[in-house]
């Protein structure tokens, strides 16, 4: 997850993801991602979810996931920001 630059917010098929060289996010019901240091695929982070469009940011090793909920009427919306570090 360590990347200084180069992040990139891509849409495919109408799939919002956001991108460093080693790390792809995406809404997968949860927090999806795919880490692209391993060949483990599509993985999710339980519990939490990006709002209607991709808020999770990737910055120098941290997922940064500031609060979405404006305007979002979502059944289980999350209200917080957060920040996620890898091992």
């Amino acid at each position: 997850m360590n990347d200084n630059v180069g992040n990139h917010i891509y849409d495919i098929w109408g799939t919002q993801i956001a991108a460093s060289k080693n790390l792809m996010l995406f809404r997968s019901a949860t927090l999806g991602y795919v880490d692209l240091t391993r060949k483990a695929g599509t993985e999710n982070y339980g519990g939490i979810r990006p709002s209607c469009w991709i808020n999770a940011i990737p910055a120098s090793g941290l997922v940064l996931v500031p609060d979405g909920s404006s305007k979002c009427h979502c059944s289980y919306q999350m209200r917080a920001w957060f920040a996620l570090q890898g091992e």
